[in-house]
């Protein structure tokens, strides 16, 4: 039922006035019975001061009225006579269809305080031609920690910015498929962290192009795989933890669904962060698993885990990382995920990446800004 709008809307100055003049008092009667001054009576009488809780409680005992019907009086008049400010819902809008701030902090777009002009910036960004539309999806395979149905604000323009940014990776090598070769040659990068930064130029040579994008807060997205075209394969990363394990279990699985095609025809949504599998569909658990064999075959773990009799220490750790090629982070984090240790015991251990991998990707984030032509 829609709500009833009063035809007139009277001030409580102006009720008030015939009260006191019912009872034959004076402004300066009232003044000295509320104990105010004659001047802030007449702003009351005049609708230039609202009824404060105080003064309703005073008038209550005036005049032998609810201290609440002059509460409500004062409230029906202010709102009756207030005037929105231009172009509230319009801000309201573009607000709700992208993490506005956050966008113009990273400079994707321009700020504006007129509403029309940042309307616009944010429809082309999005490139759709009005706030109404929504922005047409691209095929893509995203890793994220969020619900797979829809994609939060915050994902969506982040896609987009990826996308934005994609055809400006330039690539030494043409696609032809996930072989042997392309993991072994980001395997053997494994072992030292420093490393990391060859990874771009490992991809690229084999044209596949990759590229960092700073996640936008609460987004909670980890990477995408989509294609420019059949064969020109994109990885993009968010480095939102930044640790070597997750760098490399990233990276994997999103290479995992270039191997396959993924993306590049329909979406296919990730949501699971770790080696887990809970209630993931097959081609997820199935980009797990290669992510997680490339790095430790399960049959060498399962035979430290035994020889260990679950007893662990760094120095064993470190040993058998040695022994098998990779940085001990990446066996603590294979053992963490079994809930074989915790966390916090080897926290200290796990190196970040990603001033190494921004050093030679093309980054956006942390400071740093792309522009486009």
């Amino acid at each position: 039922m829609p709500a009833r709008v009063p035809a007139e809307v009277f001030s409580p100055g102006e009720i008030l006035r015939t009260e006191i003049e019912e009872r034959g008092w004076t402004q300066a009667d009232l003044a000295d019975i509320l104990g105010m001054s004659l001047t802030g009576v007449g702003e009351i009488l005049n609708g230039k001061r609202g009824i404060t809780a105080e003064t309703a409680r005073g008038l209550s005992d005036a005049l032998g009225t609810s201290a609440e019907s002059w509460l409500n009086l004062d409230a029906r008049y202010r709102l009756h006579s207030a005037h929105p400010r231009p172009g509230t819902k319009l801000r309201s809008q573009i607000y709700s269809k992208v993490p506005v701030r956050e966008m113009v902090r990273r400079q994707w777009i321009d700020g504006s305080a007129d509403p029309d002009v940042l309307a616009r910036a944010v429809c082309t960004f999005l490139a759709i031609d009005s706030l109404d539309d929504e922005p047409r999806p691209f095929p893509h395979a995203a890793r994220k920690a969020t619900s797979y149905e829809r994609s939060s604000s915050g994902q969506v323009a982040w896609l987009c910015r990826v996308a934005q940014l994609a055809p400006a990776v330039p690539t030494s090598g043409e696609y032809n498929g996930v072989g042997a070769e392309v993991v072994s040659s980001l395997r053997a990068l494994v072992p030292e962290p420093g490393d990391v930064r060859h990874v771009p130029g490992v991809l690229a040579d084999h044209g596949i192009r990759f590229l960092v994008v700073e996640a936008l807060p609460g987004s909670r997205i980890d990477g995408v795989c989509f294609w420019l075209d059949s064969q020109s394969p994109v990885i993009a990363l968010s480095l939102r933890y930044g640790k070597l394990h997750n760098f490399w279990h990233t990276l994997l699985h999103e290479l995992w669904h270039v191997k396959h095609g993924d993306g590049r025809m329909n979406a296919v949504i990730d949501t699971d962060l770790g080696f887990g599998e809970g209630d993931l569909p097959a081609v997820e658990r199935a980009a797990n698993r290669f992510a997680v064999e490339s790095l430790i075959r399960a049959s060498e773990l399962n035979r430290f885990i035994e020889a260990a009799g679950r007893v662990y220490t760094l120095n064993s750790i470190q040993r058998f990382a040695a022994r098998i090629g990779v940085h001990p982070a990446i066996v603590i984090g294979h053992l963490a995920h079994r809930s074989e240790i915790s966390w916090a015991r080897f926290g200290t251990h796990l190196p970040n990446v990603r001033d190494f991998v921004a050093s030679s990707a093309l980054t956006d984030g942390w400071g740093r800004t792309v522009k486009l032509p």
